[in-house]
């Protein structure tokens, strides 16, 4: 649970993978609107190091309005 997280968000896992779908509300013009999030993580395993690449597409009525990669070490 968020504030600006709007409802329930559905989480799937699978293997190395973990996607959460949800909607955000964030500030836009002085108001807000409310994004359609895809949030993916995976768990990468190499010898002795272990990171996770985080992907998240955000949408707007069906379209893409924006993308964060963000990779943890």
């Amino acid at each position: 649970k968020a504030d600006d997280v709007i409802g329930d968000a559905i989480v799937k896992q699978k293997g190395n993978a973990v996607k959460a779908s949800y909607i955000l509300r964030v500030p836009y013009n002085k108001s807000t609107i409310d994004l359609n999030m895809d949030d993916w993580m995976y768990l990468i395993k190499n010898k002795d190091e272990e990171v996770i690449l985080n992907k998240n597409t955000m949408k707007k009525f069906g379209f893409k309005v924006g993308e964060i990669i963000i990779v943890h070490d």
